[in-house]
């Protein structure tokens, strides 16, 4: 048996085309400009894993939270009649909580079958385009992996997976 808790915190960049003020028109009425004043995403994590039967069975627990995250937003042009442009906006700290299970087991000299199952809830609390979301999103997450090892320390993977949910609980 083993137990692991690792903490991480991940600083994303913004690219230029986001911050650009330079307007890029797609048609007559519509165009995208950048923010100068977008943050870089952060993302903090903490994980918990616990480990059993020789690491063929493992059970994850996840939080995390994150900062200034970006999404574009559409604004009617205020100097232009019937002109709209989309801009990046940063939004407030959204929670997720995260638990996984994975089971392996060797299925012949030197390949491993691993099934993945996870579930995860993240707390949506922002407004958008003048829309507040407010409420809880549900995901879930199967995986199957099929891993063989070779001389020198090549290996191959084989993965299929299905995320056959994503629900809104406002």
């Amino acid at each position: 048996n083993s137990f692991e808790l690792a903490y991480y915190r991940e600083l994303g960049n913004v690219p230029y085309v986001a911050i650009s003020q330079k307007k890029v028109w797609s048609d007559a009425n519509h165009y995208t400009m950048g923010n100068p004043n977008l943050k870089a995403k952060v993302e903090h994590n903490l994980r918990m894993q616990l480990m059993h039967l020789q690491g063929k069975l493992s059970l994850t627990g996840e939080v995390q939270k994150t900062e200034d995250d970006m999404v574009y937003q559409t604004f009617a042009d205020p100097s232009l009649e019937n002109v709209y442009y989309v801009q990046p906006r940063n939004i407030s700290g959204e929670w997720a909580f995260a638990f996984m299970g994975t089971y392996r087991s060797l299925v012949a000299s030197s390949i491993w079958l691993s099934a993945d199952v996870q579930a995860k809830l993240r707390r949506e609390r922002q407004e958008v385009s003048g829309i507040n979301y407010n409420g809880w999103a549900a995901s879930s997450y199967f995986g199957l992996q099929a891993v063989t090892a070779f001389q020198r320390r090549w290996s191959f993977t084989l993965g299929v997976s299905c995320t056959p949910t994503h629900r809104e609980y406002n």
